[in-house]
């Protein structure tokens, strides 16, 4: 099989993923690893010859819909996204929930619900009103998970923002949604009080991370100190409706523009990622997440899924090669959550030859293409057979895992695995907007619980995109074999 990119972007969030520039993000579903049910509950898989191609879009893709072969889910529609994540808190208690890599600080699950609802009691009587919303600037560690979900469980809204952004790209996003609350870190304290200054609307209050005083910022601690005396039992959520995160992305075209993710959005997506076969976490797993929370693959798959499911979390602010091969060897990672670029360096580079990587069991990877050799060479370097390597698919905008490579298949390079439960997809005419049927090439569409609300203050982006219930991905593929490149238009060359 041979591609072309045609231009480079990103599929998912900011260009910069913490210290690491993806240029190239590509995912590519191999004819391999198509798994579809026909209108007729025949389930088709494995490997496509010319015979079964017919066979295939006369039954299964008669109707144009290709949908998924995974389990029906049954997704509550009743719950806050706050109430669902930590709904198991109190049953892992004193098991540690989230480590600071680098300072080494820990929290419990029972902590981690305490202070949630200390620094929601604290915002309330500061002034936080449902509906508000607060801008998140601030690298990876475990204060992001209190600062998100207390505002998630007090009916806020959170936008997260690169923390690398400059104090005028900062201002644009909170010009944009409107942020009137920022949390941040020392590091980004000065941007983000520059940023304030200039905004179109008063910032209310901007929080620092840590005990010290920074001039024009309050320190975070005040809140996890608060006696949650006043945390508001009274919010009214609406989980269909009510807009809980706030990423950017350029979608497809344009300048980064507000993804609305509803409650039941994000929800739906863990869900679906906890079907059999595919982020198969448990307790007693221990991840590491370098992958930055600002961007919607370290927000929802890494911090929000992994805690669900009672996980051993530990951050990691930036990557720093010895820092990060330290903290796999120290913690013992059994589950790395990882980009491509992180698996070239621990193929290639020296410094991994000095560290005891052996507890890696598993590797998740996507935003970008990796080739077998790539693949092969980890396995040779830590000398592990048995790691197990998967490939998942998705967007901002379907909150974010559109497809994933299950443990109940064989994983074939390039493949994005199979659609998650409760989902279809189809590939559109780009001009006359027809269902195409096998190996005709157009526009990539979802349809699922997990697809965006829409964006924010952008009807016409908005109606561009979701039309009839499909999300339109602007991705240019084919069932049978799917190229998919993050500049969402790529061509398949040869099939051969």
């Amino acid at each position: 099989m041979a591609y072309q990119l045609l231009k480079h972007t990103t599929v998912i969030g900011s260009r910069r993923l913490a210290s690491t520039t993806i240029r190239h993000e590509v995912a590519i579903a191999s004819r391999h690893h198509i798994n579809v049910t026909s209108r007729h509950g025949v389930n088709i898989t494995s490997v496509y010859g010319r015979a079964n191609v017919r066979w295939f879009r006369a039954t299964a893709y008669a109707s144009g819909i290709l949908k998924s072969k995974l389990p029906e889910l049954a997704i509550p529609t009743d719950v806050s996204l706050a109430e669902y994540v930590m709904s198991d808190f109190d049953h892992h208690g004193d098991s540690v929930a989230m480590v600071e890599g680098v300072s080494n600080k820990s929290y419990t699950y029972r902590q981690l619900k305490d202070l949630v609802h200390r620094c929601g009691s604290g915002l309330s009587k500061a002034g936080f009103q449902q509906g508000d919303v607060c801008a998140l600037f601030k690298p990876n560690m475990p204060e992001y998970f209190i600062s998100f979900y207390s505002v998630a469980a007090i009916g806020g809204t959170i936008t997260t923002v690169n923390p690398l952004y400059s104090a005028d790209e900062f201002m644009h996003q909170l010009n944009d949604c409107k942020a009137t609350w920022i949390v941040t870190s020392t590091d980004n304290s000065d941007k983000a009080k520059d940023a304030a200054k200039k905004t179109t609307h008063p910032v209310k209050g901007i929080y620092v991370i840590g005990d010290e005083c920074v001039g024009g910022c309050i320190p975070f601690t005040d809140l996890m100190k608060d006696d949650g005396s006043a945390f508001p039992t009274n919010v009214q959520i609406n989980p269909m409706e009510d807009v809980v995160a706030l990423p950017y992305s350029s979608g497809t075209t344009g300048l980064p523009k507000g993804v609305m993710l509803t409650h039941h959005n994000l929800i739906a997506n863990i869900e679906q990622m906890k079907s059999p076969g595919l982020l198969d976490f448990k307790a007693g797993d221990t991840l590491i997440s370098v992958v930055p929370f600002f961007h919607i693959y370290g927000m929802a798959v890494i911090l929000s899924n992994g805690l669900k499911l009672g996980t051993k979390l530990i951050t990691l602010p930036k990557f720093e090669p010895e820092q990060f091969l330290q903290t796999i060897e120290t913690y013992k990672v059994n589950h790395g959550m990882l980009v491509p670029p992180l698996m070239v360096f621990l193929a290639k580079h020296p410094l991994v030859d000095q560290y005891d990587l052996s507890s890696l069991e598993f590797v998740l990877f996507g935003a970008a293409p990796i080739g077998g050799d790539v693949i092969n060479a980890v396995k040779k370097r830590l000398k592990n057979d048995t790691l197990f390597f998967r490939q998942a698919y998705g967007l901002t905008e379907t909150s974010p895992i559109a497809t994933m490579c299950s443990a109940h298949h064989d994983f074939h390079i390039g493949s994005v695995g199979l659609l998650v439960a409760n989902s279809d997809a189809k590939v559109i005419d780009t001009k006359t907007g027809e269902t195409l049927g096998v190996g005709e090439n157009g526009e990539l569409c979802f349809r699922g619980p997990h697809v965006m609300k829409g964006y924010l203050k952008n009807e016409k982006a908005t109606k561009a995109t979701l039309k009839d219930g499909w999300l339109h991905s602007g991705c240019t593929s084919r069932i049978g074999s799917i190229v998919i490149d993050a500049s969402r238009y790529s061509r398949l060359c040869s099939d051969s």
